[in-house]
């Protein structure tokens, strides 16, 4: 492990671990401890890791072989570790990451919300790792496009709550998120404009508190708000909750 941490070739630390697991898995035989599941585990995640970031380096049908070794090296241990605590969390927010690598998002908002429900019934949904987990299942929720976006809107929603509990009424995210709600309003049969449109001025009255009115961000929050789209008179009745 000493060499892993000191080496900077990705290939040569993930070989070490892999022989590490490889003497954990013989010695643990057919029947592991917790203590050992844990162990491998853990050793999993740390070899999945490795697998994502040496695939950052590589060319797409490489890197896609990298992503799919890190998924199955996470699932490979899955049924025999403890999926609660720290461990849990990292094993389940790696998976997420490694599905998410090759924009498999349904997979990935699984692997998410199981990080995230470890995470909040371990330390609560307000903590610094929850926002940041339930910010995952949102994305992954958007990036499924017209077929959840109303389950991505929801989501949206509710990591707006947890980032002002936790962060306060101007912390920087709350620009993305409500730009992110934005679009998902957007995708939505039909388009829910008014919704769409209290979004970005939510986005934009963050920005302008935070960082200025003539700050760049803040400028074209105001001119997307100018779009003919976005103006009050051109907001159909229909968009009203339904």
């Amino acid at each position: 492990q000493m060499a892993v941490r000191r080496s900077s070739d990705l290939t040569v630390a993930r070989q070490l671990l892999v022989e590490e697991l490889s003497i954990c898995t013989a010695h643990a035989g057919s029947a592991p401890s917790r203590l050992e599941s844990n162990a491998m585990r853990d050793l999993r995640v740390e070899i999945a890791q490795l697998l994502l970031a040496e695939a950052d380096g590589e060319e797409m049908e490489r890197a896609l072989v990298l992503k799919r070794n890190a998924i199955e090296m996470l699932l490979a241990g899955s049924k025999d570790a403890e999926s609660r605590g720290n461990g849990g969390v990292a094993y389940f927010s790696v998976l997420g990451d490694a599905h998410r690598a090759r924009c498999e998002w349904e997979q990935a908002e699984h692997a998410y919300r199981s990080a995230y429900a470890v995470e909040e019934e371990e330390r609560g949904s307000c903590g610094e790792r929850a926002v940041a987990l339930w910010a995952r299942v949102a994305e992954t929720l958007l990036n499924q496009n017209k077929a959840k976006a109303a389950e991505a809107a929801g989501a949206y929603e509710h990591l707006l709550n947890l980032q002002t509990v936790a962060y306060g009424p101007s912390s920087a995210p709350l620009v993305t998120f409500n730009e992110a709600l934005c679009k998902c309003y957007l995708l939505m049969e039909p388009p829910q404009l008014q919704r769409a449109r209290q979004a970005l001025v939510s986005a934009h009255n963050v920005s302008c508190n935070r960082y200025g009115r003539d700050h760049p961000r803040s400028v074209r929050l105001e001119q997307n708000l100018n779009d003919n789209a976005f103006r009050e008179e051109e907001l159909p009745d229909s968009c009203d909750d339904e």
